[in-house]
């Protein structure tokens, strides 16, 4: 029997997971999100939520990997040459674990309405810790790949474990986590296109800041020597 408690499991899970995916960006922050191969830049919603920009990524594709950029880290000459291709290639078992995770979550309505919470419920529940077990695991096999330490580690796993909802994000949070790499890096991993979409985002995004800040100042100067990296970091038409 489909009541209002197994309702009520069926939106607590989707909201859980909803609100979990959710990027609050600062003004100076963008995210790319890898679709198919490509990077595709994005700067979350015009509308403000607590004085920053929300970005809600595909609820249908957590194992999309999301870097978080932003503009002082772009521009840092000082920043190293971190390639963060290594890290992409060992998300791959995740992946997989994330979209299993995902699936699991979408049979659970259909489940309770047939099924309730009888023994095809434990059943089910047995299946998504299984698969945070796997997650956990995989953290851990590849902590350094990922560029985690085992405290890191631990939190993930216990968030996975504890809260399964949260795991169908386990990519995007650990991908988040990435120190944003500085433009010539980003060059040379997207392809033209991707990188000409991120250029053409971050020199918008500066118009916008530009507009806030006091012409003359030292943001405004500050925003004018990031221009002219962009310039700089561009290839040639």
């Amino acid at each position: 029997m489909f009541g209002p408690h197994e309702a009520w499991l069926s939106i607590g899970a989707i909201a859980f997971y909803l609100a979990d995916s959710i990027v609050l960006l600062h003004a100076d922050e963008l995210l790319l999100e890898q679709r198919r191969g490509r990077w595709q830049p994005r700067r979350g919603s015009s509308s403000l939520l607590g004085g920053r920009r929300p970005f809600l990524p595909d609820p249908f594709t957590p194992q999309r990997a999301l870097l978080q950029l932003s503009l002082s880290r772009l521009f840092d000459t000082a920043a190293g040459e971190s390639d963060v291709r290594p890290l992409l290639a060992a998300l791959r078992p995740l992946r997989a674990l994330a979209f299993a995770m995902l699936a699991l979550f979408a049979a659970l309505p259909a489940l309770l309405f047939i099924a309730g919470t009888g023994s095809a419920f434990l059943s089910w529940l047995a299946g998504v810790y299984a698969v945070a077990a796997a997650m956990a695991a995989t953290l851990w096999r590849r902590r350094a790949a990922f560029g985690l330490s085992r405290g890191d580690v631990a939190r993930l796993a216990f968030e996975c474990i504890a809260c399964a909802p949260l795991a169908i994000s386990v990519v995007r949070r650990v991908t988040r986590r990435v120190p944003c790499p500085p433009l010539p890096v980003l060059r040379g991993l997207l392809d033209a296109a991707s990188f000409d979409a991120l250029c053409a985002t971050i020199g918008s995004m500066l118009d916008d800041r530009l507009v806030e800040v006091e012409p003359g100042g030292a943001a405004a100067g500050q925003l004018d020597r990031y221009r002219q990296g962009l310039l700089a970091g561009k290839p040639a038409a």
